[in-house]
């Protein structure tokens, strides 16, 4: 059990109050600062120091940073200004001061309200430390000052923002005995864990359970005690693993001196066939039916087959609408072309085209035909003749051509109708 830990006072004068001077100042130098007796609740151990040296360290090389400011109050009739807040800082500023850092201005302060009581800084002391939180021993100190100054137990759960059942068990902490206390302080158990022993045995004898059970772990090389550490730790055992094979239609006596033989070997025996050594053996039997594992064996055989059969056929169809996909986007490509081609195409049959040959031929051999028919000859011999040298696709062509066509005037139709007579 560590003997370097300071906990926290027993008691603290409830009845205080504190003032605050008229224009106070925001420096004021160390030699005039002093830490509150007995107010602040941490538990001085090693772990403490180490934060002291750290901030100290950094004091040197940083100087002391102002907004960090010390919480502080005067009392009555007293010049001393005193720190309720900030004593880690102040040891370390002290500290700093001889490695040789210097505070010509004084040091940041911050000041209570003038009035202030007791209540309100300890109130201020269970939040105050949200930068290095209050271990369970240290909040017990403070619950324990906070029962003092009359608070209840659900005004103190509501103004340290805990269960009451945390409040609980911060009060049967407060009133164990130093031992446990050290014993949660040094972290050798957990608080809740010392509560449930003090419950159980209370406070001296469960010092002494706390005591037994820090021992034992650390004879486990544990530094701390807990539900495991506190286990039987039970005879060292070693497991082997012996296959022998039961053969059918052989006598039971036979196969158990096989296994006989088998045992004997992993046992430490003289060579007058004599135990070396008292031991256990703890023999499990696990009897196979080789024809049912066959039968598992061949299922999921099966079973693996019709898995890579699944995946197969799916890889295979999966490989087919791909080719079909890319057939598809071949077929779209070669109809857009075609249809560019023959958009090309179109385009060409409507720019205009000279007059053929046959053409012209028609066209003299037709207006000869009129001629005949204007003048009483054989008009309708000539209509229903194509002309010589010509072809009946050309006549045709001819008759249907609009621009081969006789003209108005021309007609023998347009003559007989205004009775001209074909004059």
């Amino acid at each position: 059990m560590s003997t370097t830990i300071n906990l926290p006072a027993d008691k603290f004068d409830t009845s205080m109050t504190f003032v605050t001077p008229d224009n106070p100042p925001s420096r004021v130098p160390l030699d005039k600062l002093a830490v509150l007796p007995g107010f602040n609740t941490r538990v001085k151990d090693a772990e403490y120091q180490e934060r002291v040296v750290g901030i100290s360290e950094s004091i040197v090389a940083n100087g002391f940073f102002n907004d960090k400011p010390f919480a502080v109050t005067m009392l009555p009739d007293d010049e001393t200004v005193y720190i309720y807040d900030g004593e880690h800082r102040f040891d370390a500023a002290k500290q700093a001061i001889l490695d040789g850092a210097e505070f010509p201005d004084g040091l940041p302060v911050a000041w209570a309200k003038d009035g202030a009581t007791v209540r309100d800084l300890t109130i201020h002391l269970a939040h105050g430390n949200a930068g290095e939180r209050l271990n369970m021993v240290e909040l017990a100190a403070v619950v324990r000052r906070m029962q003092g100054l009359g608070m209840e137990k659900p005004e103190i759960a509501e103004a340290l923002g805990r269960t009451t059942r945390h409040i609980d068990n911060l009060f049967v902490l407060a009133e164990s005995n130093q031992t446990v206390k050290k014993a949660v302080a040094a972290g050798q158990i957990a608080g809740a864990e010392a509560v449930k022993l003090v419950r159980k045995h209370g406070s001296k004898d469960a010092a002494t359970e706390i005591t037994a059970r820090i021992k034992k772990a650390a004879e486990q090389g544990k530094a701390k005690a807990t539900p495991k550490t506190q286990k039987p730790a039970g005879p060292k055992m070693r497991t082997v693993t012996i296959e022998h094979v039961f053969k059918k239609g052989e006598k039971m006596g036979d196969s158990l001196k096989s296994l006989a033989g088998s045992i004997r070997e992993l046992i430490q025996i003289s060579g007058a066939d004599v135990l070396e050594e008292d031991g256990t053996a703890a023999i499990r039997l696990t009897l196979v039916d080789h024809a049912a594992e066959a039968a598992k064996a061949e299922a999921e055989k099966a079973k693996a087959e019709a898995a890579k059969a699944k995946e197969a056929e799916k890889a295979k169809k999966a490989k087919e609408a791909e080719a079909k996909k890319a057939e598809a986007a071949k077929k779209r490509e070669a109809e857009k072309k075609l249809l560019a081609e023959a958009a090309k195409g179109d385009g060409k049959k409507a720019t205009p085209k000279k007059a053929t040959p046959a053409k012209k031929a028609a066209k003299p051999a037709a207006k000869k035909a009129a001629d005949k028919a204007a003048s009483g000859g054989k008009a309708d011999e000539a209509a229903q003749k194509p002309a010589e040298g010509d072809s009946e696709a050309q006549a045709t062509q001819v008759a249907e051509t609009p621009e081969n066509a006789p003209s108005a005037p021309e007609s023998g139709a347009e003559q007989t109708d205004d009775g001209m007579g074909g004059l």
